[in-house]
């Protein structure tokens, strides 16, 4: 038995009895002892009772009760060792939906229907909607790849479910030339000193903002030019290692210089020792300076993932390149960007370099 500390603080228990494995996660270090110590006293009851018997008698049966995976168990396994920055769509699936305590064996394609309904009913956008929907399918992936829930092989009880209006081939507004330029210019004027590397970093790997913020110094390196994108902060739960384009080198080292003891490329300036966490609010800030509003709304993602595979497309890079660039689980979700190009095309001049 084993108490592990996982990357979100929470205390995960693993258990191992007789070939069965258990495995639990706590808000706390003591609820976790206390319930390995309960089932620690069990065990050693057991034992115990086979040592007393006599010789040649026969033991009863184990009969322990049977771990039931739900879709809210294997939404507590899949949070345990979640580091990304947005919990909502994901916690949704162990706290609201109506069918979460039920086996999941016994989850159907109306069970589903009906979550999505529920989704809709708050009156968000179709969208956004797809979104909690692709969280459950990530839980349900990641769940059949645990090698501590032991599940067995099933369909996705979400396999085949829509959203009308849900998803788009295309994404129509990534940062033009100039809108680029007015971002780099105010990105020094930001309260987060490490904002204006944590932005060209974004934009010259494409990659989300947790997978970023999770980055060790140890995975990055400057002689070899690439960043190890480790599989565990991935949303597709595959790793990859990323070519780092020349220009960030020596921003990467200046960087580098100040936190010499820093494990975290982006630490928090507080604790020094944790990463850092709150970018929006320094993104937003920046977003606001460039005056990048006045050419309608553009977030995070937008400025960086899909601008900098817009650059690639406008440039001449194919739907493959794309595809590996942004570590997608399928060509389709790359596609979305290609169009995008349309606007920055002339622009630009070589495939790998971004507009200074």
């Amino acid at each position: 038995m084993t108490i592990q500390r996982t990357l979100t603080r929470k205390y995960r228990v693993r258990l191992k009895y007789k070939g069965q494995r258990l495995t639990k996660t706590f808000d706390t270090e003591r609820e976790a002892q206390q319930w390995s110590i309960t089932q620690q006293d069990a065990i050693d009851l057991r034992l115990k009772a086979l040592a007393e018997l006599p010789e040649g008698a026969t033991p009863e049966p184990d009969t322990p009760a049977p771990v039931v995976l739900t879709a809210a168990t294997i939404t507590d396994d899949y949070m345990s060792t979640y580091t990304r920055t947005n919990h909502a769509r994901f916690n949704w699936w162990r706290y609201t939906f109506q069918h979460r305590d039920l086996p999941l064996e016994s989850l159907t394609i109306q069970h589903m229907r009906q979550a999505r309904a529920d989704i809709a009913a708050k009156g968000i956008q179709p969208s956004t909607v797809a979104k909690y929907l692709s969280a459950w399918r990530v839980i349900f992936s990641a769940a059949l790849n645990s090698d501590t829930l032991a599940m067995p092989a099933m369909i996705d009880p979400a396999t085949g479910l829509k959203v009308e209006g849900g998803t788009s081939n295309v994404r129509n507004r990534c940062l033009s030339v100039d809108e680029l330029r007015a971002l780099r210019a105010a990105a020094p004027e930001t309260k987060w000193v490490g904002f204006p590397v944590f932005f060209e970093l974004g934009l010259a790997t494409g990659a989300r903002a947790g997978s970023l913020l999770a980055l060790r110094w140890d995975d990055i390196d400057l002689d070899a030019l690439t960043v190890n994108f480790k599989a565990e902060h991935q949303k597709t739960g595959q790793g990859y290692i990323q070519p780092l384009m020349p220009h960030m080198v020596p921003i990467l080292r200046d960087w580098r210089q100040t936190n010499l003891f820093a494990q975290h490329v982006f630490w928090n300036p507080r604790k020094p020792h944790e990463a850092f966490r709150n970018y929006r609010t320094h993104w937003e800030t920046a977003r606001d300076i460039a005056g990048i509003e006045a050419g309608g709304h553009i977030t995070w993602h937008d400025a960086t993932r899909a601008s900098a595979a817009s650059f690639l497309a406008a440039n001449g890079a194919g739907l493959l390149d794309i595809q590996a660039f942004l570590n997608h689980a399928s060509p389709a979700m790359s596609g979305r960007y290609i169009r995008s190009a349309d606007t920055i095309r002339e622009n630009l001049r070589d495939k790998i370099s971004l507009p200074m």
